[in-house]
């Protein structure tokens, strides 16, 4: 994305099937965007940011490590 944004999950909304689409900003915060259930935020959802952004952590700190070497 321009604004600098990186998208890390797309998923259709468990309430009316719109899609959802969660983003982490260059700062590291994670956020959804889309319907108006998107800013829904349960104990679920933010385990499942966790899971992504340390996934999605995990796999920069790999990358850079083939780029290192």
């Amino acid at each position: 994305m321009s604004d600098g944004n990186t998208l890390i999950e797309q998923q259709p909304c468990v309430n009316c099937g719109k899609p959802i689409h969660m983003f982490m900003s260059p700062d590291g915060t994670v956020f959804r965007k889309g319907c108006v259930h998107a800013k829904l935020e349960t104990l679920e959802s933010m385990e499942r940011k966790a899971e992504l952004l340390a996934a999605f952590i995990l796999s920069r700190g790999a990358k850079k490590q083939n780029t290192d070497s």
